[in-house]
């Protein structure tokens, strides 16, 4: 996993302040598995796997990032009033390439008799915010 913040702020004068930054984010963990494990085995007893166990596939894998911006501007009036914008933009995106071992009922002994859940996903979503406020007291 990556993961990277950046900022840098600006005095544009005395009560105005200027913010911009970005962050960075990558995952791309092997093994993922999806779904659970089989709650029998084939003799209809209860299938107690350790705690380590993982039904993923070895070549699965749930690769996600996440790239975001913003820019803040904040300016103090002179009687201590704060008006405050802020623009953010973001970016989510995954690629998962799945397999569990989560159908079926396992033989007690060889494992046996357990498919497969498969499945791929890839998606990607865009989002922008824009948000504006003033506080203060008279």
């Amino acid at each position: 996993q990556q993961v990277g913040y950046a900022v840098v702020e600006a005095d544009l004068g005395d009560r105005t302040l200027l913010s911009v930054g970005g962050d960075v984010m990558d995952s791309d963990p092997k093994g993922s598995t999806w779904g659970g494990i089989p709650l029998l085995d084939s003799a209809g007893n209860f299938n107690r796997m350790p705690r380590s166990f993982n039904n993923g596939a070895q070549w699965a894998g749930w690769r996600q990032y996440v790239r975001t911006g913003f820019t803040t501007l904040e300016h103090t009036f002179a009687n201590d009033w704060i008006a405050k914008l802020q623009l953010n933009h973001q970016v989510n995106g995954y690629d998962a390439a799945l397999a569990g071992a989560a159908a079926g009922n396992p033989d007690p002994l060889t494992g046996e008799g357990v498919s497969l859940w498969l499945g791929k996903y890839v998606g990607k979503t865009v989002s922008n915010a824009a948000d504006f406020y003033v506080s203060g007291r008279n």
